[in-house]
């Protein structure tokens, strides 16, 4: 939405202060009227000097002392207040002299309510103008006092610095500034009061109650369509925010006027070193011979208020002066001439993402309503989850235990298949056939109570001698691998019945015939055999053995030497430790000389910080010495080229003047010569020819005609 030149212009007014009581009071003292150096009408203002207008300013409009502020309102300000709440920023801000009454036009009092109560009021009854449409209002006040900006709406204890920052969208903001939800004007106007009472204020010779701050009170105004929940519409278009800042700025002052002092004269140098920033950065933006960069960051008053100036904003500028100040009257006239050049390109800002508050307070309560008619499903869907999840571990549990338990069963018959099926490293098959089973046999006697290979009982009788034998071959992991068995034989034990697959023989029945009773016999000589073979392996074991012996022995002296060795590289380790804990003693000692130094450091970074504070605070003092005096020997100068203009008009009107007598004079010798040329001839008429009469000689009328002029000269003197 474009605006056209009139309206990008930023508007600015003078409001004219009536004598206060300490003009007046000056003014009965000394049994004279007030000096008045200024004369206003509706759009202008004159400088007087002798009663003659020596310059003049012009401006959107003049308010005199006779005027209310509800006029100045009414003119100026409420056309920006309601623009704002039609999606337009908007910045309201007074300028002037200290005690100029830029608070009170702002604020007002109790009887004469100020701009931004009145633009409270306007702000809510424009809403009511616009029926189909929803508004959020958010407020907040801060403060900036000795260039910190704080927050006026949070309590003293509360109270921190804020900082400026730049958001990705390029708007300026303060990071954690407190924003309250408004809904009619006594609640807004409730922390407009409650602010006032945090701001700092303080007495100086110009002024009882001296604003030592600069505030901004901002109300952000969110707007949209409404939603039609028939239709189910929820809206999501676009949402247009606008801002508008009402801005009371502290008053420039000299400290030989105001008397400021310590805490006081601090504050000053502040305000006048933050005003002149802002008037810097305006004769920037008004000259357009200087466009380029603008340093918006000397002061945090002209960094908040970027927008406003130049930017994207309407601008309205009331400058407060009084007629019986001359300086600093011209001073803020000059201000507000520079102003009224700057131009700003004001537009409606539309936000179309999940920026704006008002999106997001409704998209919650869209999803807080579609969670609530959710939760009943969610709440049976997690209940049967739960069920099913239980029943599942349930099955697992039961799964775990019938695992266990056939791993357990499983054990229980390796280990009774150990006797019967050794380790590849233990072989023992056909040497420990028959004692396999005879051993087989007497388990299941003992666990069925009838064995079902009672024929094999007379092989257990001759096996008992060759057990201890048998014993050491099962223990020795080096025995020759023939004696394996070979892998396609397998044992399985049910009801005492053993089966070995790879033979045709089955031993189930105890009646077996005299063949098999032949058969068993060969094959016992031929594990006899394999006996003696195998005590020959042992006794080469036995061998190896006593050299293993040996070996070890030796391994024990090489341990000992070990030991001994150990015991040195104890005591070099103890005496390590002890150096360790000297050490260590060193080292608590240089900590703790360490941190005596850090604490040296410290005290004299903070004398060093206290002397360039106290440099700084000389510095800025002597700038503002240099300063005044400048402004002093500026205004001395100006005096003089006055002075000289006068003297030079004088000289001039006494030039004229002396042509002017000069002239007469001429025209008075010319009158005296005319006259004494009648008498000459009236004479000569007169007299007869015997007669004698004084003749007039030219000698004597040059005498007379000197003494004429002599005698008009000394007239006119």
């Amino acid at each position: 939405m474009s605006v056209s030149a009139e309206e990008s212009a930023v508007k600015v007014c003078v409001r004219v202060r009536p004598l206060i009581e300490r003009e007046e009071r000056a003014t009965a003292e000394d049994s004279v009227p007030a000096p008045l150096y200024w004369k206003a009408d509706r759009k202008s203002i004159h400088q007087l000097d002798d009663g003659v207008t020596t310059k003049s300013f012009s401006y959107d409009r003049v308010f005199s002392s006779s005027e209310t502020t509800n006029h100045l309102y009414q003119d100026i300000a409420k056309p920006l207040v309601v623009s704002a709440v039609e999606g337009y920023n908007g910045t309201i801000f007074a300028y002037g002299q200290t005690s100029s009454g830029k608070t009170f036009t702002m604020m007002g009092s109790k009887l004469v309510p100020g701009v931004i109560p009145l633009s409270m009021e306007e702000v809510f009854q424009t809403i009511q103008n616009y029926p189909q449409k929803e508004f959020l209002l958010r407020v907040s006040y801060m403060e900036i006092y000795n260039e910190t900006v704080t927050d006026l709406l949070v309590d003293n204890w509360k109270r921190k610095p804020l900082e400026v920052r730049e958001a990705l969208n390029k708007n300026i903001y303060v990071a954690d500034l407190t924003e309250e939800l408004v809904t009619c004007p006594a609640q807004a106007l409730s922390w407009v009061f409650k602010g006032e009472k945090n701001r700092h204020y303080g007495k100086t010779k110009m002024n009882e109650r001296s604003s030592r701050s600069h505030t901004i009170f901002r109300m952000i105004l969110e707007s949209r369509e409404k939603s039609d929940p028939a239709s189910g519409d929820n809206s999501e278009g676009a949402i247009i925010v606008s801002h508008l800042n009402l801005v009371d700025l502290a008053g420039s002052e000299r400290a030989s006027q105001t008397g400021a002092e310590g805490a006081r004269f601090k504050e000053g140098c502040n305000i006048n070193r933050s005003l002149f920033t802002l008037a810097q950065v305006i004769k920037k933006l008004s000259d357009e011979s200087q466009r380029g960069f603008t340093n918006y960051r000397d002061s945090k008053l002209t960094r908040i208020l970027q927008n406003s100036l130049g930017g994207n904003a309407k601008t309205v500028i009331i400058c407060t002066i009084t007629m019986a100040a001359l300086e600093e009257t011209l001073s803020t006239l000059q201000f507000a001439s520079t102003a009224k050049k700057m131009k700003n390109d004001p537009h409606v800002t539309e936000v179309s993402d999940d920026g704006a508050l008002l999106k997001r307070y409704r998209n919650e309560i869209v999803d807080l309503k579609r969670r609530l008619q959710e939760v009943s499903s969610v709440t049976h869907v997690t209940a049967t989850e739960k069920e099913s999840l239980s029943q599942l571990l349930q099955e697992k549990d039961q799964l775990q235990k019938e695992q266990q338990d056939r791993i357990k069963n499983l054990t229980k018959l390796l280990v009774t298949g150990s006797s019967l099926m050794p380790a590849k490293k233990i072989p023992k098959r056909r040497v420990t056939w028959g004692g396999k089973l005879v051993r087989l046999s007497g388990t299941t006697e003992r666990d069925v109570g009838q064995s079902d290979l009672s024929f094999a009982e007379h092989f257990s009788r001759k096996r008992k001698a060759d057990s201890s034998s048998m014993e050491l071959l099962e223990e020795d992991e080096e025995f020759d691998s023939r004696w394996e068995i070979p892998e396609d034989y397998s044992f399985t034990t049910d009801t005492g019945s053993v089966r070995a697959r790879g033979d045709s023989s089955d031993f189930v029945s105890p009646s077996g015939s005299g063949q098999k009773e032949a058969d068993l016999e060969r094959r016992l000589e031929e594990e006899r055999g394999e006996r003696e073979e195998a005590q020959a392996n042992v006794a080469s074991l036995e061998g190896r053995l006593e050299e293993e012996r040996g070996e070890r022995e030796e391994a024990q002296a090489n341990v000992a030497s070990l030991e001994g060795r150990l015991e040195e590289e104890r005591g070099e380790r103890e005496e390590a430790q002890a150096n360790v804990a000297s050490l260590e003693g060193r080292l608590e000692e240089e900590r703790g000389e360490r941190e005596e130094a850090q604490a040296n450091v410290a005290s004299l970074e903070e004398e060093r910080g206290e002397a360039q504070a106290r440099l700084s605070s000389l510095q800025k003092e002597w700038q503002l010495h240099l300063q005044q005096q400048v402004e002093l020997l500026a205004r001395e100068k100006r005096e003089a080229w006055e002075e000289v203009e006068r003297l030079e008009q004088r000289a001039l009107e006494l030039e004229v003047q002396r042509s002017a007598q000069a002239q007469e004079q001429q025209e008075q010798v010319q009158m005296l010569e005319l006259r004494l040329a009648d008498l000459q001839e009236q004479s000569h008429t007169e007299a007869g020819p015997d007669e004698q009469v004084c003749s007039i000689t030219p000698s004597s009328t040059a005498s007379l005609i000197h003494r004429a002029c002599s005698s008009d000269s000394i007239t006119h003197s």
